[in-house]
């Protein structure tokens, strides 16, 4: 577990959420991280995990084109009942 994932975990916890209502998956390739945040707890709205991913996605890109570059980027996806947010 990388520390990037330790201080998500963290703030995870810190906004009030248990690891059973709301899952934190790593995953990493080709020096970029995603992070999947999966919501267990029917009571949560997806939106109340947005600041969380606001706070740690970075995403770099071309400033001409516009394009991804590759490394060192950080993607989230927001899961609840099998749907992306």
């Amino acid at each position: 577990m990388t520390d990037l994932t330790k201080q998500i975990r963290k703030e995870i916890k810190d906004s009030g959420y248990t690891n059973k209502q709301v899952s934190l998956k790593e995953n990493n390739c080709s020096l970029n991280w995603s992070y999947d945040m999966t919501i267990k707890d029917e009571s949560i709205n997806p939106q109340d995990l947005y600041s969380i991913r606001n706070k740690f996605q970075s995403i770099d890109r071309d400033s001409s084109s516009g394009e991804i570059l590759n490394g060192a980027n950080i993607y989230f996806s927001i899961i609840k009942d099998g749907r992306l947010f």
